[in-house]
């Protein structure tokens, strides 16, 4: 039964619109309720802050992960009580739900609990097979070449695209750069080889980071390289991006000074060169970083990729 006492304000239009933030909340209270428990009265109010913003943002052929799932089913039992209860769809309400309906809410997500952390293993391990990967791909590189250039840039929304993107946005952002790589448009002419991830930092949302491998005969400066595929997402962008690059020389100096500097040139006769370049570049793909995992993509959506090394371009193979 629900206790109709008052209506609760309006919410938060930064919560309500910022598509990655909401989903982000979502995953962070379904995951905690297994492991950690929770208040009734703390589950009603978070319950009743994030189910509008759900609503708005969840679009016909999205793909969700578990917690996202979970949490979508709980919105339909919530939708068929009120209806009869005689309420409709008002949400407003729903801080007072009764406590035997807010535990049984909570039990069917407790339930799931080791579904939920058989999902966490799954990515992980898919992590795995994805660092496995991108070590051998950047180990044929080094190998095959005799320097090649290393530009790390990791790409971002500022706080007003941040606030405004969709998964289905961002996917197009993703597409249309990764076309540009493959087809070495630009600040990606002489790429020798290449990798990308996508993330979902609670923090910065959306986000990506890509490794670039550069002909070390043809280019040197690998700072102004990253500037440029920098300045190439904010153009993308139409200004409402943001970009970070591990190749800054005052960067670079902190890994230099401790003998760690995977970024700039690599020559393959330096064997630490070549063995710090693939320790840098296994940030990429990070096992350890659960809550940076995709909440929302498209179906099929791919979160990393790379290069190929045995192409018919390639000389030598």
């Amino acid at each position: 039964m629900i206790n109709n006492l008052s209506v609760m304000s309006m919410f938060d239009t930064s919560l309500f619109y910022n598509e990655s933030y909401v989903m982000t909340q979502i995953d962070l209270f379904i995951r905690k309720i297994p492991y950690q428990g929770i208040l009734l009265k703390e589950f009603r109010k978070t319950l009743s802050e994030l189910i509008v913003p759900f609503k708005f943002h969840d679009k016909p052929g999205l793909s969700y992960c578990l917690s996202i799932r979970i949490f979508s089913d709980i919105v339909a039992l919530i939708d068929r009580r009120l209806e009869a209860d005689g309420f409709g769809i008002n949400y407003n309400i729903i801080i007072y739900l009764d406590d035997n309906l807010t535990k049984a809410l909570i039990g069917i997500i407790k339930d799931q609990g080791s579904a939920l952390k058989a999902d966490t293993e799954k990515l992980k391990r898919q992590e795995v097979l994805n660092r496995e990967s991108l070590k051998e791909y950047v180990n044929q590189l080094t190998q095959h070449y005799a320097k090649l250039l290393f530009v790390r840039v990791d790409l971002y929304f500022d706080e007003e695209g941040a606030i405004d993107v969709s998964m289905v946005e961002y996917a197009q952002y993703m597409k249309t750069l990764r076309n540009r790589i493959s087809n070495k448009d630009g600040c990606f002419s002489d790429l020798q080889g290449y990798a990308w991830a996508v993330e979902q930092g609670e923090q910065r949302g959306y986000h990506s980071h890509l490794l670039l491998i550069y002909d070390g005969h043809k280019h040197q400066n690998d700072c102004y390289l990253g500037l440029e595929v920098g300045e190439c997402w904010q153009k993308l962008l139409n200004g409402k991006g943001t970009f970070f690059t591990s190749n800054h020389p005052d960067y670079k100096a902190k890994f230099r000074d401790v003998g760690s500097l995977g970024v700039g040139m690599i020559h393959r006769n330096n064997a630490r060169e070549v063995a710090n370049a693939i320790n840098a570049a296994m940030y990429l793909v990070n096992p350890e970083k659960t809550n940076q995992f995709l909440k929302v993509k498209l179906p099929k959506m791919k979160t990393f990729g790379t290069g190929q090394f045995n192409v018919s371009w390639r000389r030598g193979i």
